[in-house]
């Protein structure tokens, strides 16, 4: 008998499914959209990361897994954040594409503490949504904890 043979397949599907989706992703987000790069790959990587999460969770409810209260709102705490931090992303205050005087045209005034601008905020609200995800995610299996090994689903 082959420990972990059905995982190797799973396994298989999903990179499969990584891969196909990445490439085309990438086109559309740099040659349609004229993103430049670091943006297309926190784009890309942001979305591999909500929808792998989402399948985590959706097998969860498939196999009526238990669910605990304090990793879902930890999570919907990390989605507020993650929006916010998008928001504060999105406002362009520079533009790598030009000379840093052309760029430093387009700074906007440090509005928090007259040091911070929303560059800065992004920053602030990504890390701590980064840290309330991963937060999340480590507690989410819980309430598996008094489960034996052997009827825990392994998807």
């Amino acid at each position: 008998m082959v420990v972990g043979h059905t995982h190797t397949c799973t396994h298989t599907t999903h990179t499969a499914a990584n891969h196909s989706s990445f490439s085309p992703s990438v086109a559309v987000l740099l040659f349609y959209n004229q993103l430049d790069i670091g943006t297309t790959v926190l784009t890309l990587l942001a979305l591999n990361g909500m929808v792998l999460l989402a399948w985590y969770l959706g097998s969860k409810c498939f196999h009526s897994e238990p669910r605990m209260f304090v990793p879902v709102i930890v999570q919907m705490v990390a989605l507020g954040l993650w929006i916010v931090a998008g928001i504060y992303f999105s406002k362009k205050i520079y533009n790598s594409g030009k000379t840093p005087v052309e760029s430093r045209e387009l700074n906007k005034p440090c509005f928090i503490g007259g040091f911070y601008d929303y560059h800065d905020l992004w920053h602030f609200l990504s890390a701590t949504a980064v840290f309330a995800s991963f937060m999340g995610v480590l507690t989410m299996d819980d309430g598996l904890k008094l489960k034996e090994h052997n009827e825990i689903h392994v998807f």
